[in-house]
């Protein structure tokens, strides 16, 4: 008799399992970026490195110096959001989105501690091309990308 209420409970679970998923939805597309934005290192002078991993003009060693202490950013996005993803990282960031075509700006700042992840809301921007940039305490990082 035992073995069979066993039985009767996982079948409730796994119904309750698939009544969850259609009434709360599966996975949200809107979560998780379409594209990556290829992010560059703005140096003092104004001269950009690319902050990810490999050769880039033989500029690999200054990308890991500048890394070391001053955490890692990456960004993506999709139609609805922009997600900026922090390592390695202490202190205050300010994100400005900037569009090449007309007067758009929007800006916005967050708080990390050691890692964490930002998202910046471009659901009501028009197709362009933007420009991305991440503010550190140490250093800045710069990223074009197109919303079609």
């Amino acid at each position: 008799m035992e073995r069979k209420n066993y039985f009767v409970k996982l079948l409730l679970i796994m119904i309750m399992g698939m009544f969850s998923v259609i009434l709360f939805g599966g996975d949200d597309d809107d979560d998780v970026p379409d594209r990556m934005i290829d992010l560059l290192i703005v140096i003092d002078d104004g001269v950009t490195i690319k902050s990810t991993p490999g050769d880039y003009l033989g500029l690999t060693k200054k990308v890991e110096s500048l890394r070391s202490g001053f955490g890692e950013f990456k960004a993506g996005y999709n139609s609805n959001f922009v997600f900026i993803d922090s390592y390695n990282y202490r202190g205050l960031v300010l994100v400005e989105l900037e569009s090449v075509n007309s007067n758009v700006f929007i800006s916005d700042s967050f708080i990390v501690n050691g890692s964490g992840s930002f998202q910046l809301n471009i659901s009501d921007l028009d197709s362009g091309v933007y420009i991305l940039s991440i503010e550190t305490s140490y250093q800045t990082y710069s990223g074009e990308f197109k919303l079609d």
